[in-house]
């Protein structure tokens, strides 16, 4: 069975696939089971439990100098020479010679005996793409590179993928919920309702019973955000901030800035929000969660509804996981998160306790279904989550309006982003194409349409 962490966690009612597969060897005197794979998660890798189970063997490489047996490790690794290091005589050696003593490795079992004291039966192995013939150092230490400095703007995938397919270790998710009370402290001024650096705003709602609560993020390059405003709208739901102007401090030059696109959570009210949005199309959208890790941030769900309007699907799960990277960057750049305050420190723009308490109110947390792990976010049940829902909004927009293409749509629209002074430029709306005006054409009198039985019975004139 190869590549067992992509099956499903049960196969349908009947429970574990692997496990079902097992059991229809049983009836075979000389069965043997192979079981192969990339590990992906921690909690619910099925490889990486089986390879526990058994004899944990891995393969060993003599040094070329001192003839000590080692497992070649990534941290032993020099980026700049691209030579690994012997851990016990220090010496230094490049990715040819370690090769050429592989040729003289073995496999080495890290366990024997289960928890009773009694011999192994399954034989299990772990190798590294480090011993690889068909994969360069260079090309290693560049994707790992790469993956580490988009994980610090809070884009964990490609560095989670490097770990799962060269390293062949599971990912385990770090921070499973932010402080509220770090998040306070962080709270910074800035001049004007938008920092100079933010060039696109987008927003998200949430629909509750009698209420809406919704946030406004600015956005720069790197994804790096600004809560500009956070509230609840009670009754009236028609003062609904979907295309409000903010503005920027006034010796900055730039024109006030609008929310381009704003999601709005259709699951409560769904008909309501439909005839809202249908109308404000395309810079506000119904939008509707759905659970699951591995899925696009965005995706379209068609027309919906008596008024077809066009609804949005958002991966949560995806967004509050990388949420929980973004909230815990402390260093002003791509990725980070900012929070507003007053000069003197004083509240302002919706960013007080209770928001940040909704906004840390889930937790991520493993259960097991069925005899199967699966991982889930919960919240307590005392504690609103609102503020995490609008983020998550909020962000799904953000991927919308560039078509998941949000590094480079950002990079443009800071290019383009008009100043005082100059010429009106031709705007673009995201999403939608220009509307050129309409011609003006003479008015001529309609042509009375003649059957063609009739016209050999007309008079000539």
């Amino acid at each position: 069975m190869d590549e067992v962490d992509r099956m499903p966690m049960s196969s349908g009612r009947e429970g574990d696939p692997l496990s079902l597969a097992s059991k229809r060897t049983s009836t075979y005197w000389n069965a043997k089971q192979i079981i192969t794979g990339t590990p992906v998660d921690l909690d619910t890798s099925k490889i990486h439990k089986s390879y526990l189970a058994g004899t944990m063997e891995e393969w060993f490489i003599p040094c070329s100098t001192c003839g000590h047996f080692q497992v070649m490790t990534f941290e032993r690794l020099d980026f700049k020479s691209l030579e690994h290091k012997c851990e016990n005589c220090k010496k230094s050696f490049d990715q040819v010679t370690w090769l050429a003593s592989s040729q003289n490795g073995e496999w080495r079992a890290g366990q024997l005996v289960d928890q009773y004291g009694r011999p192994l039966t399954t034989r299990s192995f772990h190798l590294s793409a480090l011993v690889s013939p068909w994969v360069q150092w260079q090309d290693i230490v560049a994707e790992f590179l790469e993956g580490t400095r988009l994980a610090k703007q809070g884009d964990i995938t490609t560095l989670k993928s490097w770990q799962n397919t060269v390293l062949a270790k599971p990912w385990e998710s770090r921070g499973e919920r932010a402080d509220e009370e770090l998040l306070m402290k962080r709270r910074e001024y800035w001049e004007g309702e938008v920092p100079e650096k933010a060039v696109f705003i987008t927003a998200g709602v949430d629909v509750q019973q009698g209420r809406l609560e919704y946030s406004v993020y600015a956005w720069a390059p790197g994804r790096e955000s600004w809560l500009v405003e956070h509230g609840k709208i009670w009754g009236d739901t028609s003062r609904l901030v979907y295309n409000q102007e903010f503005h920027y401090a006034e010796n900055t030059g730039l024109l006030p800035i609008k929310v381009s696109r704003t999601f709005v959570d259709s699951g409560y009210l769904t008909e309501h929000v439909y005839t809202y949005t249908k109308k404000r199309e395309p810079r506000a959208y119904a939008s509707k969660g759905r659970a699951g890790l591995g899925l696009a941030v965005c995706s379209d769900g068609g027309y919906q509804g008596n008024v077809r309007a066009r609804l949005q699907w958002v991966s949560v799960d995806v967004i509050k996981e990388e949420s929980i990277v973004r909230l815990k960057i402390e260093e002003a750049g791509p990725g980070c998160v900012h929070f507003g305050c007053g000069p003197n420190g004083e509240e302002v723009r919706g960013a007080d306790i209770e928001f940040f308490k909704g906004l840390c109110a889930e937790r991520r947390v493993t259960k097991f279904r069925n005899g199967a792990p699966k991982t889930e976010w919960h919240k307590s049940s005392w504690q609103p989550n609102e503020p995490l829902d609008a983020y998550v909004y909020a962000y799904a927009a953000l991927d919308h309006a560039f078509y998941g293409r949000v590094n480079e749509g950002l990079e443009r629209a800071e290019k383009e982003r008009p100043r005082k002074g100059d010429e009106p430029k031709r705007i673009i709306t995201f999403g939608t194409k220009s509307k050129e005006p309409p011609r003006q054409t003479a008015q001529t009198e309609p042509e009375q349409f003649v059957p063609r039985w009739r016209q050999n019975h007309l008079p000539r004139r």
